[in-house]
Order: C-alpha cells, then structure tokens, then sequence
C-alpha cells in the first residue's frame, strides 16, 4: 500500500474527527507562494484591512492548497511561545476544510 503524504493523512484525520467523514476525499497540496497567484500572499478584507492568505478551498475540483509555514516564535505575557510549522498548517488546513463543509452543507 503506498503511504500517503502527511497533509493528506492530517486531512483523512481531521475530516474524520472533526467533521465525522462527511467530506469527500481531496487533493491537499502544499505550496509555496500564496494560493491563487495572489501577490505577496495578501488579500483585502473590505475597505482597508487587508491578511495574509494561507490557504485556499476550491470545492469544484476538490483541491485544497496549505501554504508552506515557519516556526513562529512569540510572546504571551513574560513567556516565550513557539507555534511549530506543523501545527499552523495543521489549523490552516482545519480552517479550509470547514469552508468545504459549510459549502457541502449547502448544496
């Protein structure tokens, strides 16, 4: 049996655990420059605001794009906390499956 690739099996996991297997199997990718061609990984949000694109959800051909992450190192209070690449994408990829279901639930 081939192994699948780590986002792919995160995606089997969550859809499973969060989502209760509803949704259908999709290609998930991991990119490295912002989904959809967007310049600099940025989108504006109304009238000014404007944030950094993560990820992308197309329902059409069931393809979901995580964009490649760093370890990001922060502070809370006086501690120093490090949030490690595979838990951003982990929650990208979360975020991106619940606009595929919220869309599934729809149709």
């Amino acid at each position: 049996m081939a192994r699948r690739p780590p986002l792919a099996r995160l995606f089997a996991d969550l859809n499973r655990s969060h989502l209760g297997g509803r949704l259908p199997r999709y290609r998930v990718l991991r990119v490295e420059q912002a989904p959809l061609g967007r310049d600099y990984g940025f989108t504006r949000i109304g009238r000014y605001r404007w944030v950094k694109v993560n990820g992308d959800c197309n329902t059409e051909s069931r393809v979901i794009r995580v964009r490649r992450q760093e370890d990001q190192i922060g502070q809370r209070g006086r501690r120093v906390v490090v949030v490690r690449r595979d838990q951003l994408e982990r929650e990208i990829l979360l975020h991106e499956m619940c606009h595929a279901a919220k869309l599934a639930a729809t149709q």
